[in-house]
């Protein structure tokens, strides 16, 4: 496949779920872009991965990370932008909220397994953990949002 081709559906995805996991529209942006530049520059290593768009959703989230620590430093943290809608579509509130509860790691592996299909040996290389605590941590963050997004439908009466 030609980069322009797999950047054309690999972009709303890898969007959708950096913006979810970083918590801010341009961040996320930024983050992709660079991440989607550096997958154009290596296109053909990159292409011949298991899982490209994981690459990319690795690369981006570091540089978000890189980005939101230099913000913190200089007394001007990024503010998490409204995230009802993304890449791919209107989200239930009751998601973002659960989204939003989880831990930075639990928000990565949960979005990271289900959005891009990211294999728990990518994640561990991901996050510098064992594929176990991968496992650990996508089976708690499951459960845990799936408790808050049952508590608040029970509360709300939907």
């Amino acid at each position: 496949m030609d980069f322009e081709s797999w950047y054309s559906t690999a972009y709303p995805a890898v969007f959708g779920a950096v913006r979810l996991a970083i918590g801010d529209r341009d961040a996320a942006s930024d983050a992709c872009a660079e991440a989607f530049l550096g997958a154009f520059a290596e296109w053909d290593r990159v292409a011949a991965m298991r899982s490209p768009q994981g690459w990319v959703f690795t690369v981006a989230l570091n540089y978000g990370r890189k980005e939101w620590r230099r913000g913190r430093r200089r007394g001007r943290p990024l503010r998490p932008d409204d995230l009802q809608v993304a890449a791919t579509g209107p989200l239930d509130p009751a998601v973002v909220e659960a989204l939003d509860r989880l831990t930075a790691r639990q928000r990565t592996v949960l979005i990271g397994r289900a959005l891009l299909d990211m294999t728990p040996a990518e994640l561990a290389d991901l996050l510098g953990v064992r594929e176990g605590t991968v496992w650990a941590t996508y089976n708690a963050a499951k459960k845990r949002a799936a408790d808050h997004i049952e508590e608040s439908r029970t509360s709300t009466g939907a």
